[in-house]
Protein backbone atom coordinates (compact mmCIF):
# COMPACT_ATOMS: atom_id res chain seq x y z
CA UNK A 1 0.00 0.00 0.00
CA UNK A 2 1.17 3.75 -0.44
CA UNK A 3 1.18 4.09 3.34
CA UNK A 4 4.05 0.96 3.65
CA UNK A 5 5.44 2.96 1.17
CA UNK A 6 6.29 6.20 2.31
CA UNK A 7 6.04 5.23 6.16
CA UNK A 8 9.96 4.68 6.77
CA UNK A 9 12.15 8.18 7.59
CA UNK A 10 13.47 9.68 4.00
CA UNK A 11 16.82 8.81 4.96
CA UNK A 12 17.15 5.27 5.43
CA UNK A 13 13.94 4.69 3.13
CA UNK A 14 16.36 2.69 0.66
CA UNK A 15 17.72 0.36 3.18
CA UNK A 16 15.74 -3.46 3.65
CA UNK A 17 15.65 -2.92 6.86
CA UNK A 18 14.31 0.57 7.63
CA UNK A 19 12.29 1.00 10.28
CA UNK A 20 8.31 1.14 9.03
CA UNK A 21 5.28 2.14 10.70
CA UNK A 22 3.83 -1.64 12.14
CA UNK A 23 0.94 -2.75 10.25
CA UNK A 24 -1.45 -2.66 13.10
CA UNK A 25 -0.61 1.31 12.90
CA UNK A 26 -0.90 1.05 9.41
CA UNK A 27 -4.75 -1.43 10.17
CA UNK A 28 -5.82 1.21 12.42
CA UNK A 29 -4.68 4.77 10.13
CA UNK A 30 -6.96 3.24 7.02
CA UNK A 31 -9.82 2.33 9.68
CA UNK A 32 -10.11 6.18 10.28
CA UNK A 33 -10.19 6.80 6.59
CA UNK A 34 -14.06 7.57 6.58
CA UNK A 35 -13.70 9.23 10.54
CA UNK A 36 -16.43 11.74 10.50
CA UNK A 37 -17.71 11.82 7.13
CA UNK A 38 -21.37 11.71 8.68
CA UNK A 39 -21.07 14.33 10.10
CA UNK A 40 -19.64 16.58 7.52
CA UNK A 41 -22.67 14.90 5.20
CA UNK A 42 -24.72 16.16 7.57
CA UNK A 43 -23.54 19.73 7.48
CA UNK A 44 -23.76 19.64 3.34
CA UNK A 45 -27.56 17.92 4.23
CA UNK A 46 -28.00 21.41 6.37
CA UNK A 47 -26.51 24.30 4.40
CA UNK A 48 -28.76 22.78 1.79
CA UNK A 49 -31.96 23.33 3.22
CA UNK A 50 -30.66 26.39 5.22
CA UNK A 51 -29.89 27.29 1.39
CA UNK A 52 -33.81 26.43 0.49
CA UNK A 53 -35.23 28.65 2.92
CA UNK A 54 -32.98 31.61 2.22
CA UNK A 55 -33.86 31.98 -1.09
CA UNK A 56 -37.47 31.20 -0.86
CA UNK A 57 -38.40 33.72 1.47
CA UNK A 58 -37.91 37.09 2.53
CA UNK A 59 -36.31 37.82 6.11
CA UNK A 60 -36.73 37.72 8.97
CA UNK A 61 -36.85 33.46 9.08
CA UNK A 62 -38.84 30.87 10.68
CA UNK A 63 -37.61 27.80 12.03
CA UNK A 64 -38.30 24.74 14.62
CA UNK A 65 -41.07 27.10 16.26
CA UNK A 66 -38.84 29.99 16.69
CA UNK A 67 -39.81 32.96 14.47
CA UNK A 68 -37.54 37.01 13.51
CA UNK A 69 -34.53 34.91 13.32
CA UNK A 70 -31.26 36.73 10.95
CA UNK A 71 -29.54 34.69 8.81
CA UNK A 72 -26.71 33.83 11.03
CA UNK A 73 -29.65 32.62 13.62
CA UNK A 74 -31.51 30.82 10.79
CA UNK A 75 -27.95 29.29 9.79
CA UNK A 76 -27.36 27.84 13.84
CA UNK A 77 -30.13 26.73 14.19
CA UNK A 78 -30.48 24.56 10.68
CA UNK A 79 -27.05 23.09 12.14
CA UNK A 80 -28.14 22.35 15.40
CA UNK A 81 -31.60 20.53 14.35
CA UNK A 82 -29.88 18.68 11.54
CA UNK A 83 -26.31 17.67 12.85
CA UNK A 84 -24.39 16.48 15.81
CA UNK A 85 -21.97 19.64 15.31
CA UNK A 86 -22.30 23.40 16.95
CA UNK A 87 -21.04 26.64 15.18
CA UNK A 88 -18.34 28.08 17.44
CA UNK A 89 -19.04 31.68 19.07
CA UNK A 90 -17.41 34.09 17.11
CA UNK A 91 -18.01 32.61 14.00
CA UNK A 92 -19.64 33.65 10.87
CA UNK A 93 -19.79 30.92 8.37
CA UNK A 94 -22.04 32.15 5.57
CA UNK A 95 -19.95 35.29 5.74
CA UNK A 96 -17.40 32.51 3.92
CA UNK A 97 -19.86 30.47 2.44
CA UNK A 98 -19.03 31.84 -1.55
CA UNK A 99 -22.23 31.03 -2.65
CA UNK A 100 -24.29 32.76 -0.74
CA UNK A 101 -22.11 35.73 -0.75
CA UNK A 102 -22.16 36.41 -4.69
CA UNK A 103 -25.86 36.19 -4.46
CA UNK A 104 -26.16 33.03 -6.35
CA UNK A 105 -29.63 32.50 -6.92
CA UNK A 106 -30.37 29.13 -9.35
Amino acid sequence: SLLRRVSSHFKSSDSPDAPTLPQETIDRIKLLDKFMVGASQSRYFAMALFDLVLHSRPPPYEHEGRSGLSIEELYTSFIATHTALRQLPGTHPCASWYHLVIGYDA
